[in-house]
């Protein structure tokens, strides 16, 4: 999480970290708004709601395989707006191919970027 704070921040923008009490680690030196949750799920919540131009999803554990899950689920079935999810790097294609495998309409919804560099594709600097 510190890598992709850090680098919002060096573009100009802001990063917004939103913990969980259940967690005793501080947020990083490049947080400048901590939004504190008392659940997991509430955490989840809290991190949808901010994502109103879209989703980002680096390597991660299975935690981040949640986030990615819930809100590809979600767009799926139309119980929110479709906007861009982008899994950046390879880590997450065998889970993408695997999806588009099974389910073509599913994996429409999740694109692949080789690098941080390519994700202006689908978020504009404004």
């Amino acid at each position: 999480m510190e890598a992709s704070a850090r680098g919002a921040v060096e573009a100009g923008g802001g990063a917004i970290g939103v913990t969980c009490a259940h967690w005793k680690s501080c947020p990083n030196p490049y947080v400048a708004r901590v939004v504190e949750t008392s659940r997991l799920p509430e955490r989840l919540e809290r991190l949808i709601d901010f994502g109103q131009a879209g989703f980002v999803v680096l390597p991660g554990g299975t935690g981040t395989l949640q986030e990615l899950a819930t809100v590809w689920e979600r767009m799926g079935k139309k119980a929110m707006p479709v906007r861009p999810i982008v899994c950046v790097g390879e880590f997450w294609r065998p889970l993408v191919n695997m999806m588009a495998s099974q389910r073509p309409r599913a994996a429409e919804l999740v694109a692949l970027a080789g690098s941080a560099g390519e994700l202006g594709q689908w978020f504009p600097v404004r």
